[in-house]
């Protein structure tokens, strides 16, 4: 690692920063001649950000401004990589949870800045502004940023599937910075002990080795740390998906089947509406009066055989052929064809 470079160094240049333009200035100029240590020093100005007042909240953002900006002008990616989205995005959520109105506005005019002068990308950009419009929706609602908005449904509690999903995460996001500058801090001080074309003197070459060797083994132990955080949260991923797969496939098969049922009831209703339809009479003539002679419907016949041999025998010589009452009310018929009944 450089000799007028260090993590404790970074801290030291946050911690004194001031709210002049010209302290501003300088801080960020220090922090940009050493940006090849982009990645160790942006998680320091986190750290600093999360724990500082509301106003050096402020100043702090407007260093970050400066540094990117510049960065934007001289075309050095190293900061606007290192402030990626997830960092940004924390950062407003720090800065907004307990800010001012006041506050609150400055650092708007900064995201405005960012987006006209496009300082960084367009997926960036869009990640803050929908930061902030959230924030802002909270606080139509009474809600500090951090908080759920009040109303008045009652604060319903975390599904247990998802308990242990936020606590890794929680665990992941905390670690996050303190391994990667662990890390970071490693890797440099190897390039510029072992890649170094020139070498000191074996007693201080001999110093420095072992300096590097207790790094590398801090670096190793976050390095380690973050892998197992990683690994649990991807674990509780998996069986949040594995379970949510196991339920979809079953709700498939409960569509399915209120899709065969709906299909046989509405078939059914048809059958039976066309049923109602058939059964509705042509005529007067009761439909319950039925012809059993053949298996298609005729009209009833009546024939007279002739007999000579007995004028008197005139009854006899009528008679129903297949003719077959079912029940049927003689009186009604006899009404419905226009017969009056007459007694004796």
């Amino acid at each position: 690692m450089s000799a007028n470079f260090s993590a404790d160094l970074v801290t030291s240049k946050l911690s004194n920063l001031n709210d002049t333009q010209e302290g501003i200035t300088s801080v960020a100029q220090w922090i940009l001649f050493h940006r090849r240590h982009a990645n160790a020093i942006v998680p320091v100005w986190m750290q600093c950000l999360q724990e500082a007042s509301s106003s050096r909240k402020l100043n702090l953002m407007y260093l970050a401004n400066e540094v990117a900006q510049q960065s934007k002008a001289r075309k050095r990616d190293d900061f606007i990589n290192a402030f990626n989205p997830e960092v940004i995005v924390t950062a407003m959520e720090t800065v907004f949870r307990q800010g001012s109105n006041d506050l609150q506005g400055k650092v708007k005019r900064v995201v405005d800045v960012w987006r006209q002068r496009q300082v960084f990308p367009a997926d960036t950009l869009q990640r803050i502004d929908e930061t902030i419009a959230l924030m802002d929706k909270g606080k139509g609602n009474g809600a500090v940023y951090g908080t759920l908005p009040r109303t008045s449904l009652p604060t319903l509690p975390m599904p247990p599937e998802l308990t242990k999903l936020v606590k890794a995460q929680q665990n992941l996001t905390a670690s996050m910075s303190s391994n990667t500058l662990a890390i970071s801090t490693a890797s440099r001080a190897f390039s510029d002990i072992i890649e170094s074309e020139q070498m000191p003197n074996p007693p201080v070459l001999a110093h420095k080795l072992q300096n590097l060797i207790n790094s590398l083994g801090e670096a190793f132990k976050a390095a380690t740390a973050a892998v197992s955080t990683r690994e649990e949260l991807v674990n509780q991923l998996t069986q949040l998906l594995d379970a949510n797969k196991g339920a979809l496939e079953a709700e498939r098969l409960q569509l399915k089947d209120v899709q065969a049922k709906q299909f046989r009831a509405t078939t059914l209703l048809q059958e039976v509406e066309e049923m109602i339809r058939s059964e509705i009479p042509d005529s007067p003539i009761s439909p319950r009066l039925k012809s059993t002679n053949s298996s298609q419907d005729k009209p009833m016949v009546f024939t007279m055989e002739e007999n000579g041999d007995d004028d008197d025998g005139f009854a006899d010589m009528i008679r129903p052929e297949a003719f077959q009452l079912d029940e049927v009310d003689l009186t009604s018929i006899d009404r419905l064809n226009g017969i009056d009944q007459v007694d004796g």
